[in-house]
């Protein structure tokens, strides 16, 4: 799941920089897998031992919703072809 996850990163970055709307759809993949798999190992794990603590949780998460947010916008102004 990591490496899906890295790959989608890859493929949206790869479509950003093309400014391809096709970003916006990696990045939100890649933040749905995100969410997926850590809700999977906080329910296996327990909270602690799955990401050691909040912050670096919310501050990863909340990074590649501005990144998504960023993403949709380029695509509303029409700069993603």
């Amino acid at each position: 799941m990591t490496a899906l996850i890295g790959f989608c990163n890859v493929l949206a970055v790869i479509n950003l920089f093309r400014l391809r709307k096709a970003a916006l759809t990696f990045f939100v993949a890649s933040l749905a897998l995100n969410l997926a798999l850590t809700v999977w190992h906080i329910a296996s794990k327990g909270f602690l031992a799955a990401v050691g603590g909040l912050l670096p949780v919310v501050i990863g998460m909340t990074l590649l919703l501005a990144i998504i947010l960023y993403t949709a916008h380029l695509s509303k102004k029409q700069v993603l072809q």
